[in-house]
């Protein structure tokens, strides 16, 4: 009679559970379906005018400058991506593996200069105290964003490091 309670008890919580997934989607996927450009843009342009404290005026110049930074981020960052795509399903000889990681540290160069470009830019609308401060709170905003859009259930990790 116990078990029989206890399965009915399994199979009430595993359908309470797969019911609330499929009124909100899975777990793991949360946030993947509502990304929204113009929703990351103001969440970008809050946390960092609230984080760097900055005034209406300069929020007015900086922000084009920081949007137009992003865009042109992104843009070598794609196409440092396409070197790899579909990278592992092809044979490569190890001189073309050199040459993609070649190419792809250029593309890092390139994205560090572009930085130091328009933190420059930045430089003449607001202090380098305030140019710190904008930089760090676009990363911790894109980490944070990145880290909200790639939800994932916690990965069951079987080292036993913390076991004593």
């Amino acid at each position: 009679m116990k078990s029989v309670l206890i399965y009915i008890l399994l199979f009430c919580s595993t359908t309470i559970m797969y019911a609330q997934w499929g009124a909100q989607g899975n777990p793991g996927n949360q946030g993947k379906k509502d990304f929204s450009v113009e929703a990351y843009k103001k969440g970008l342009e809050e946390h960092v005018k609230r984080g760097a404290e900055l005034t209406p005026q300069e929020c007015e110049k900086l922000f084009p400058l920081i949007h137009e930074m992003i865009c042109k981020k992104k843009e070598l960052s794609d196409q440092q991506r396409a070197l790899y795509k579909n990278l592992f399903n092809k044979d490569v000889s190890d001189s073309e593996y050199e040459d993609i990681i070649n190419k792809s540290l250029d593309y890092d160069i390139q994205i560090n200069k572009l930085e130091k470009s328009y933190y420059k830019k930045f430089h003449t609308i607001i202090s380098w105290k305030k140019v710190f401060m904008v930089r760090h709170h676009i990363y911790t905003f894109q980490m944070g964003a990145m880290h909200r859009f790639n939800r994932r259930p916690p990965m069951n990790n079987n080292n036993n490091n913390n076991k004593k």
